[in-house]
């Protein structure tokens, strides 16, 4: 998925034990080494995929977009998709231009915007003092030399799976809202308010229309995520709608994914997806849930 790590470097022994602390964790987490890029104010980590991935960093002269997640642009991604964001204006993006959820730094002109997708599905974590942004969790909480648990924010993971709003578990940690676009500057950085207008009235076009339009906004990206890895993809199966769906929507644009389900014996979700394949033509793989069982002692090896 790539990674971004952007530390304010006005402050020296910050930034170098910031940068130290966020490549320790792209290193315990499987990314490669990351690209170490400097513009006025601020020093960039960009970490490529963990797995082959298409290209996530493009650098023109002093110009360059670096991304984390799934960047669709123009029905591309890569090098494509990138070159046609660095030429949009940042503060006035072609959403209808735009897919997948991703985290991008676009730098053009001497300005540098750092913003994520439409609804900011790919979180972008940030210190209240605005000397941090990350994609990754703990290398924005092991950058800060301090941290306290926000009681609300806990209690929004433990019964809501996650915390609702720009709250993280800590209160030195937020993320980024869809609504804003951080500007990063000589001196620090400059929230721009962006809209982003919902329907003021349901449509007007007959159920199966909106159906065939969504159906093919869902193919055009999958499309794209196909063309870019060249049909190697590993696809999960279950019983749920999501993965069917996602499923289908690969094998309509010409790729025969590995296609794998993980589960106990007996799961419904196996059982599903061995009918599905079976039904179909295809081989399915199935990961045994309870194969190999590490114990929690275990974890530390």
């Amino acid at each position: 998925m790539a990674s971004l790590f952007l530390v304010r470097n006005d402050d020296p022994r910050f930034a170098d034990s910031a940068l130290a602390e966020a490549r320790a964790v792209l290193s315990e987490q499987g990314f490669p080494a990351p690209v170490e890029t400097s513009f006025p104010g601020w020093t960039l980590l960009h970490a490529g995929h963990i797995i082959a991935g298409p290209p996530s960093l493009l650098q023109r002269g002093d110009d360059l977009v670096a991304v984390a997640g799934t960047l669709v642009a123009d029905g591309k991604m890569g090098e494509p998709a990138l070159a046609a964001l660095l030429a949009m204006d940042p503060l006035a993006l072609d959403w209808d231009r735009l897919g997948g959820q991703f985290v991008a730094l676009v730098r053009r002109g001497g300005r540098s915007f750092l913003f994520g997708d439409y609804f900011s599905a790919f979180q972008l974590f940030h210190d209240t003092q605005d000397r941090v942004f990350a994609t990754a969790f703990l290398a924005a909480a092991r950058a800060l030399p301090r941290l306290s648990f926000d009681a609300q924010g806990v209690y929004e993971l433990v019964f809501n799976v996650m915390p609702v709003g720009d709250d993280t578990v800590f209160e030195q940690l937020k993320t980024l809202s869809p609504l804003s676009v951080v500007e990063l500057t000589a001196t620090g950085t400059v929230r721009h308010s962006i809209a982003k207008p919902l329907p003021a009235a349901p449509s007007d076009a007959s159920l199966p229309d909106r159906i065939a339009r969504h159906r093919d906004r869902l193919l055009a990206i999958v499309g794209a995520h196909v063309d870019a890895l060249g049909g190697n993809v590993r696809a999960p199966l279950s019983g749920g709608l999501d993965s069917r769906l996602v499923l289908a929507a690969l094998r309509d644009r010409g790729c025969d994914p590995h296609v794998y389900v993980y589960g106990v014996p007996g799961d419904e979700d196996v059982v599903i997806a061995q009918q599905i394949g079976a039904e179909l033509g295809f081989p399915i793989e199935w990961l045994d849930k309870e194969d190999g069982v590490v114990p929690p002692d275990g974890f530390a090896d």
